[in-house]
């Protein structure tokens, strides 16, 4: 069972997104939305849990939509180097939280502090470039590019 701020959240969340948005399975800004999602579901069930539960941050993102908003934004390449950056300071938080042990006095504020990045950089995305990637791309557009997310999620590794 989720807490009741989860529920009330994602619920709020999933409305906004809703409304700018035909959940289209294969629309890319779809597909990254859901995999923030489950990032927030898996650190929201973390904190009930006392079992250490194994994080990723995907490289598909900077693989396939990041070059698109250097192309379609105003400022897009300073935006996407931004946006990679932020990846990577979370990749490189989730790297050392892997290698602590849940036991270890700073492993959850460490995790706490991974969160919060995390979850201002997928914010940042999903109220600002996902719904400009959905005013300036086609639904075609959207859809190949959510193929192609979808294939590099396979090969890539997580960290």
């Amino acid at each position: 069972m989720y807490p009741l701020s989860l529920y009330i959240r994602n619920t709020r969340n999933l409305a906004a997104f809703e409304t700018t948005t035909a959940l289209d399975p294969e629309d890319v800004t779809v597909l990254i939305k859901g995999d923030h999602d489950s990032v927030r579901d898996l650190y929201n069930r973390y904190k009930i849990l006392t079992k250490k539960p194994r994080f990723a941050m995907k490289s598909s993102e900077k693989i396939v939509v990041y070059p698109v908003i250097e192309k379609e934004f105003d400022g897009g390449k300073s935006l996407a180097e931004k946006s990679r950056n932020e990846h990577q300071v979370v990749k490189d938080l989730l790297y050392e939280i892997d290698n602590m042990s849940q036991d270890d006095p700073a492993f959850n504020g460490k995790l706490s502090f991974c969160f919060s990045e995390f979850d201002h950089h997928s914010t940042e995305e999903e109220q600002q470039h996902l719904p400009h990637l959905r005013k300036t791309l086609t639904n075609d557009k959207r859809q190949e590019l959510g193929r192609e997310y979808n294939k590099t999620k396979k090969f890539f590794p997580t960290r």
